[in-house]
């Protein structure tokens, strides 16, 4: 998506807000945003992309369940703040973006689980008509 000054990548203003967001994302829980959908999780350890990921909250909750999860953030102060915020937990930080996802594809990784929380509502452009599918994100290109 265009607009003054040019295009847009969907996550402008994201970085200059990051301390009110932080607040924001880590005053919900993890089981409050979720609850539709928490029978949905993996109940063993699996491999868990959380694409825009934010602060780490749900990162860090799936981390807390024995998931191996890899975080894709690609606003620096809010990855910031979740390295910070969620240090200990076993999560993979990595700066990347949608459409193309290309460091986590250099991956070549399988998850079991991919997380989108919000990503839909602030992609433009480009990013909300990308062609690539979770199963694309998650087991390779389709056959």
């Amino acid at each position: 998506m265009s607009g003054p000054g040019g295009p847009r990548s969907g996550t402008e203003g994201y970085g200059e807000t990051a301390d009110v967001l932080a607040e924001q994302y880590e005053s919900l829980a993890f089981a409050d945003v979720h609850r539709d959908i928490l029978h949905l999780i993996p109940t063993v350890p699996s491999r868990v992309l959380d694409v825009g990921a934010g602060t780490g909250r749900d990162a860090a909750a799936l981390a807390a369940l024995g998931h191996a999860v890899v975080a894709v953030e690609p606003t620096p102060e809010l990855r910031a703040h979740g390295q910070r915020l969620h240090r200990k937990a076993a999560i993979v930080w990595i700066d990347d973006a949608l459409p193309g996802l290309d460091k986590v594809r250099a991956l070549d990784e399988r998850f079991d689980l991919v997380m989108l929380t919000a990503v839909g509502c602030t992609s433009t452009g480009a990013s909300a008509s990308a062609p690539w599918t979770a199963s694309q994100v998650c087991c390779g290109p389709a056959a």
